[in-house]
């Protein structure tokens, strides 16, 4: 018996030696760096981006305006974000992008119309991100649009899209990213935003759906957190005024 306790007794000091060496060596910032690493990995993860194409026109070159823009666009969609996510993700949207770039041609049209796609429709798949998306024949941008001008007239009220003024870097990503909505497919099998054609009211409200799901990333580049607050009034007075439609067309 007296040998089972002696016995009992080592055990239990050499547990309690044990313990307490543990507790010595224990750092609680060992639990802080190992935080940290969990979170740089996770913050890596989530700025991952994806490799920029070779330029898609001659255009962007030539036209300092059309290269601010196609460079903002690229960098919202190229990154891993809410907005680049809507799009089938960086990858995905990287590739539409480049593609609706590439067609791009400009144009003098209706001073209202920033943007437009029209003709027969070619179909592509992303082998890599099994994503779908279409490309028009024609697209154009207009030089007279909100693209690059704002008032033509000082009586003529700004022709803003969403709640951005025209001839802004908001707009132009606005744009880009509205006519991108038209050609990608999402996981409904639809294309993201429905055809608005010579539909104003539906136009508006698409811009209205970029702007919602890519908001941070477009207020981002104007920067200015009272330019924000002045947009999200803005937008939801401008919701508010929209015509009501039973149900949107579909292509």
């Amino acid at each position: 018996m007296r040998l089972r306790e002696f016995m009992g007794g080592i055990v239990l000091i050499v547990l309690a030696l044990t313990t307490a060496q543990a507790a010595r060596t224990h750092d609680p910032k060992d639990d802080l760096r190992t935080d940290a690493v969990i979170d740089n990995s996770v913050a890596v993860t989530a700025d991952v981006s994806v490799t920029l194409p070779p330029l898609p026109s001659p255009l962007i070159e030539a036209d300092k305006v059309l290269a601010s823009a196609y460079f903002d666009t690229m960098g919202i969609l190229s990154t891993n974000n809410d907005c680049s996510r809507f799009f089938g993700g960086p990858a995905a949207a990287v590739d539409a992008f480049s593609k609706l770039v590439g067609r791009v041609r400009k144009d003098h049209v209706a001073p209202t119309i920033g943007m437009g796609m029209s003709g027969a429709t070619e179909s592509f798949l992303n082998v890599q991100t099994k994503k779908e998306y279409r490309l028009f024949e024609k697209v154009v941008l207009n030089a007279d649009g909100p693209f690059y001008r704002g008032h033509s007239a000082r009586s003529e009220p700004a022709r803003r899209l969403g709640s951005f003024e025209p001839n802004t870097r908001e707009v132009r990503a606005l744009i880009f990213l509205h006519e991108l909505g038209h050609m990608v497919k999402g996981a409904n099998g639809k294309w993201l935003l429905p055809n608005d054609g010579d539909n104003e009211g539906l136009s508006r409200r698409n811009s209205i759906t970029i702007e919602n799901v890519c908001a941070d990333e477009l207020h981002g580049l104007g920067g200015s957190q009272a330019g924000r607050d002045l947009a999200l009034r803005v937008k939801a007075e401008e919701e508010l005024t929209l015509p009501q439609s039973a149900s949107a067309p579909e292509f």
